[in-house]
């Protein structure tokens, strides 16, 4: 106990432990120190601060009187001097002996030779603790890394096992690629890289970032906050845990329900509230916009909240939360096994970088998750002793169907008009990826991959406060780093299985089998295809579409006075959504069946039905023509074998019995004086178009 004691005890000026103490101090191995310079040094250790020998604060005593701090540890010394000689003073104790008195006055007299903070010394210090002034955000946390399993290995605190770190000579080999660090560090140093962007209040943003290759689960980068480095294990941005927001969706509600078959990406959902929370519909998209009936891919590409809800409800929380924690290693707490932190984001606690990006290149990694790791081995001093040994532990995470069909939606979140992951799109790479965003903006997310690195930042404030930014920070940043990462990698494309898939065409808004009804939608063919697993095709048809009658006229459900010319079919949505006011429409409403009905629906003010055609056509007697022109092109003369069609007496007609007599159809003889048949000016013009032509027959 003591020995570790002596081992760790800070002794100021960055000194752990009497060896580095002895180095710094005076510039010797801590078996060639004198009991003068023993009692110096521990001396020391009541206050570093007050009783270091190099330390520069001046002491103002009581009586107003001032000493320096090595004036005060000489006093300390002297006093541990006597002791160990066996003096009481007034709370010694008697009986133990160290030094005779004589010996104990020689130490008090002996002269001390500091080497007063000279550049060797400092040296010491920095070789001691870590080997450089200021370790890069990497060797932080290999440091804690390794420090964390030796305590595992010797059953010893973390603090303890760092010791023996920087004081045991052993040889650490990292997954660290010193390039992509490089860059990473680059991009991390310059505020620049965010327009040095600040909070309303003047807060300084604050970032993380994790680069992990996919293949190995190696840790390549990792950078810990924004700004030049000031010191050494510091606080760490990419491995403290933060609110991932809808960057979770993926692991937590899509790639669990496509796993389990629960869905597909052409399964459809109803972009509109699930239900009442509070009295309030739950849960609202951001932008509070609703489209309707919506497929999963594109709930993934625009990252809606209503579809992940209802995908997540489809597989359950339970299998979800499984697959997360047990597949993927996410730390969710056992309070986010719930709806709304698995399928929204808000989690109890929140996740690192290095577990995002782990979690997200089993998706790149053909489903197989690989634990993230900073380092291989660590050998002891001879180098050739394995003190600890770090193997790749994987499992298969999921099916390589649902790994390829997750970064396929994933690549249109990026890529596509609508994508809300735009921001880290770079050319002449394939990229995958999701962003995130908290309440009100507190928290900004990306995690992306290729099909060679894959990496997450987080981006917020110290203390919660609203993000301003052109677009989402977190994605920039990603885009910023991972752009010069792949600047001489050739692009190539995501691994896709060789079996398992098949393409599908559906119905757009049911996700069914498409049928007339849906070819025949008012906005247009609404069949689509789709890549799906093999066994979570559609087998039946589209239930959603039904043909009606829509008079062309009055751009409405035909009534029963619609002519027949003005009638034709459409197809439209037999579905009746919660209303939930005027605040919450879907773009779709228009195409619902309900909302035609409604709107021919009659109401105090008005008696319904098609507002064109109100009444059955009825023919004026007098008026046989409906007031138009016998010689408007329009007009059609009436069928002189018609019963029902009255008749001039004063004008002849082929059968001068008007048809319901029995005299048979002779045709009479043309009047000479009226050459017009009884027509009145009619004239050639007028047979012509009655007969087709003016030849008489």
């Amino acid at each position: 106990i003591l020995e570790m004691y002596l081992n760790t005890i800070y002794l100021g000026q960055g000194c752990y432990g009497v060896q580095t103490a002895s180095e710094f101090y005076f510039g010797k191995d801590v078996s060639e120190l004198d009991p003068a310079e023993c009692a110096c040094l521990i001396a020391i250790t009541n206050n570093p601060s007050l009783y270091g020998p190099m330390s520069t604060i001046t002491i103002t005593r009581e009586d107003g009187s001032t000493v320096t701090p090595r004036e005060a540890n000489k006093e300390r010394q002297e006093m541990i001097l006597t002791r160990m000689a066996g003096g009481n003073d007034d709370v010694g104790v008697t009986g133990l002996t160290y030094l005779t008195e004589e010996e104990a006055e020689a130490a008090k007299a002996e002269e001390l030779h500091f080497t007063d903070g000279t550049t060797s010394a400092q040296d010491i210090v920095t070789e001691a603790t870590g080997g450089a002034n200021v370790n890069s955000w990497f060797v932080d946390q290999v440091l804690r890394d390794v420090s964390a399993d030796l305590a595992d290995l010797y059953g010893i605190t973390e603090k303890e096992a760092l010791n023996r770190i920087y004081n045991s000579g052993y040889n650490i080999y990292t997954t660290l690629d010193p390039k992509i660090q490089e860059i990473a560090e680059s991009v991390y140093e310059d505020r620049g890289s965010l327009n040095n962007l600040t909070s309303a209040s003047g807060q300084l943003i604050h970032s993380g970032i994790t680069i992990i290759e996919p293949s190995t689960g190696n840790i390549v980068a990792m950078v810990g906050d924004m700004g030049p480095k000031s010191g050494n294990l510091l606080w760490n941005y990419a491995t403290d845990i933060q609110q991932p927001g809808s960057s979770i969706k993926p692991l937590t509600a899509y790639a669990p329900a496509l796993d389990a078959g629960a869905v597909s990406p052409a399964t459809t959902f109803d972009n509109y509230p699930v239900r009442l929370l509070n009295g309030n519909p739950w849960p609202k998209n951001s932008p509070n916009t609703y489209t309707g009936w919506t497929s999963v891919r594109n709930g993934v590409k625009a990252s809606i909240n209503t579809i992940a809800v209802q995908t997540l409800e489809k597989v359950g929380v339970t299998a979800a939360y499984q697959f997360a924690t047990e597949n993927l290693g996410l730390s969710l707490a056992p309070e986010d096994m719930n709806v709304s932190p698995l399928g929204l984001g808000g989690l109890t606690y929140g996740l690192s970088t290095v577990e995002m990006a782990a979690a997200y290149a089993a998706f790149a990694n053909s489903g197989v998750y690989n634990e993230p790791k900073t380092y291989v081995k660590v050998l002891a001093n001879d180098n050739s002793t394995v003190v600890l040994e770090k193997e790749t532990e994987q499992r298969v995470a999921m099916k390589e169907t649902t790994a390829y069909l997750m970064t396929d939606m994933l690549r249109r979140a990026v890529n596509e008009s609508g994508g809300t992951g735009g921001g880290a799109r770079f050319s002449g790479m394939h990229i995958a990826g999701k962003t995130g965003t908290t309440n009100d903006n507190y928290d900004r997310y990306f995690t992306g991959y290729t099909p060679y690195y894959c990496a997450a930042v987080w981006v917020g404030y110290k203390n919660n406060e609203r993000i301003s930014y052109s677009v989402n920070p977190a994605a920039s940043l990603w885009r910023q780093v991972m752009e010069k990462v792949h600047a001489d990698l050739p692009d190539k494309s995501f691994n896709r299985p060789s079996s398992g898939l098949t393409t599908v065409s559906v119905c757009a808004d049911s996700g069914m089998r498409a049928t007339d009804a849906c070819r025949a939608d008012s906005r247009g063919d609404r069949t689509v295809s789709y890549e799906v697993a093999v066994g979570t095709e559609p087998t039946t048809e589209c239930t959603l579409h039904k043909m009606v009658d829509i008079c062309t006229e009055g751009n409405c459900l035909a009534g029963e006075f619609c002519p027949a010319e003005s009638i034709v079919q459409k197809g439209y949505l037999d579905y009746v959504r919660e209303d939930y006011g005027e605040s919450i429409t879907a773009s779709d409403d228009a195409y619902l069946i309900s909302t035609l009905e409604k709107a021919v629906a009659p109401t105090e003010t008005s008696p319904g039905g098609c507002p064109v055609h109100t009444s059955a056509a009825v023919t004026d007697p007098d008026d046989p023509n409906g007031g138009l022109d016998p010689s408007d092109p329009n007009w059609q003369p009436p069928d002189p074998n018609d019963p029902d069609v009255p008749i001039d007496p004063d004008t002849p007609t082929e059968d001068p019995s008007g048809g319901d007599s029995g005299g048979g159809d002779q045709p009479t003889e043309p009047d000479p004086n009226d050459p017009s048949g009884g027509f009145g000016d009619a004239g050639g013009d007028w047979w012509s178009g009655f007969w087709g032509d003016n030849t008489g027959t």
